[in-house]
């Protein structure tokens, strides 16, 4: 069978393409996180392309002098407040999923990825989030 890349001639045809391919490059960015203030994806919220994201993966690299290069940063993905987590740098901090150097992450859904929070945990020490976008 010949798979194609967009546009696809059925919905079976796509998922077939993206359970085989994995869905094509289409967007990267770099975003600094550091302690004071909670970072967010700038892509998920531009309207060129909102629609066509289907998931993006994410590579922290963490600063070379950081301590604790385990545990780098914290993120969440919530719109609002969810039980006790609420979406403020101080409780993303102490209550998100931690992620160190070179630690990959995967997130599916334009939602998720505009809901997406991350923050520094240790002061003075700046972080790079290398994040490529599929559709």
């Amino acid at each position: 069978m010949k798979l194609h890349g967009p546009p696809f001639d059925s919905v079976i045809e796509e998922m077939v393409y993206n359970i085989v391919m994995g869905g094509e490059a289409m967007a990267f960015e770099s975003i600094s996180v550091g302690y004071n203030s909670l970072v967010s994806l700038g892509i998920p919220n531009n309207p060129l392309w909102k629609d066509k994201l289907r998931y993006c993966q994410i590579i922290l690299e963490a600063d070379a002098t950081t301590t604790t290069k385990t545990k780098a940063i914290r993120f969440v993905e919530v719109k609002t407040a969810v039980g006790s987590l609420t979406v403020n740098a101080a409780e993303v901090r102490a209550k998100g999923l931690p992620l160190g150097d070179l630690g990959v992450y995967e997130i599916k859904g334009v939602e998720n990825m505009a809901n997406f929070r991350a923050i520094g945990l240790e002061a003075g020490k700046t972080h790079f989030l290398r994040v490529q976008y599929y559709w």
